[in-house]
């Protein structure tokens, strides 16, 4: 992709050129989203910390009547829908 780009050099001056795939880390945020990737890699962002972290790495076990269950290192973890901020994929390599 670069030398067709820097021969038709559609924009002027030096750029930096990101690739990225839509979805490869999208916001899970109905029932529905949460049964599609269960045993999937997330990060849960809490409104209040919770053990010193608002961030927490995990993997989604379950998702019922509001309340979701993870897998983080050895623990199991349940949080109520009214304590998460956010949940999104997350891409391990």
């Amino acid at each position: 992709v670069d030398p067709i780009l820097d021969e038709k050099d559609p924009i002027p001056g030096s750029y930096h050129f990101e690739v990225c795939s839509a979805g490869l880390e999208r916001v899970l945020k109905r029932p529905s989203d949460f049964q599609k990737y269960l045993g999937s890699p997330i990060t849960v962002k809490l409104y209040r910390p919770r053990n010193g972290r608002k961030e927490i790495p995990c993997v989604l076990r379950s998702y019922e009547d509001g309340r979701l269950t993870v897998e983080a290192g050895k623990e199991t973890v349940t949080f109520e829908k009214s304590e998460v901020a956010l949940v999104r994929l997350r891409v391990e390599f």
